[in-house]
């Protein structure tokens, strides 16, 4: 079964959802995310991990936890230098809770979009660095995207590009006309610390 863009980001949205209490578990099929739905599920992978840490019996936790896997491994997601193989962590704890794997394993691609995960203090911002190459479409999405959290690309001449579009989560998307590094900004106004992803295509 094939799901519309609207629709992969309406389920990961119902699967952020439904770890509040657990009572929901994901479709049988869906494959080849897109890469502006990758921090999405990357945050559905984070709650799901923490859910089941606090509940190690919970199976709805389990089984969202290894769906979340497996999309993220269809899109070829990588750590970036320095952070945690977080993916790797997140499937064996699936399966130590009994989730089995959804699906024929899936190859994914050879070189696929790069993830960081960060926090942000209250009312502070969060920054970090990546290359885009010049003359190729440059995307980095945000997750979760909730009132207050913001994202900024700034070039060398320190100029905002843009201010990321919002829906399940934050994105932003430009041409470099060099390659270069960009400075990445992740802005929090609100009263609490929040931990997001960064996926960088």
């Amino acid at each position: 079964m094939m799901l519309s863009g609207r629709a992969r980001t309406v389920w990961i949205g119902a699967a952020l959802a439904a770890l509040a209490g657990c009572s929901a578990a994901p479709p049988a099929s869906l494959t080849d995310p897109a890469p502006d739905e990758l921090a999405g599920w990357l945050s559905v992978a984070e709650s799901a991990s923490a859910r089941l840490a606090n509940h190690p019996a919970d199976q709805a936790a389990a089984r969202i936890l290894a769906f979340a896997v497996r999309e993220l491994e269809a899109g070829g997601v990588a750590p970036a230098e320095g952070q945690p193989d977080l993916i790797t962590r997140w499937r064996q704890q699936a399966e130590t809770a009994g989730a089995s794997r959804p699906g024929p394993p899936l190859r994914g691609r050879v070189l696929g979009p790069l993830y960081r995960r960060g926090v942000v203090a209250p009312h502070g911002e969060a920054r970090s660095e990546q290359a885009f190459h010049g003359g190729q479409l440059a995307r980095v999405t945000l997750a979760p995207a909730q009132p207050g959290i913001s994202l900024h690309v700034h070039g060398t001449a320190d100029a905002r590009l843009v201010t990321c579009r919002q829906r399940q989560v934050h994105e932003c998307a430009w041409l470099p006309l060099f390659t270069e590094r960009y400075r990445l900004v992740v802005r929090n106004s609100g009263n609490r610390s929040v931990t997001y992803f960064l996926t960088m295509d």
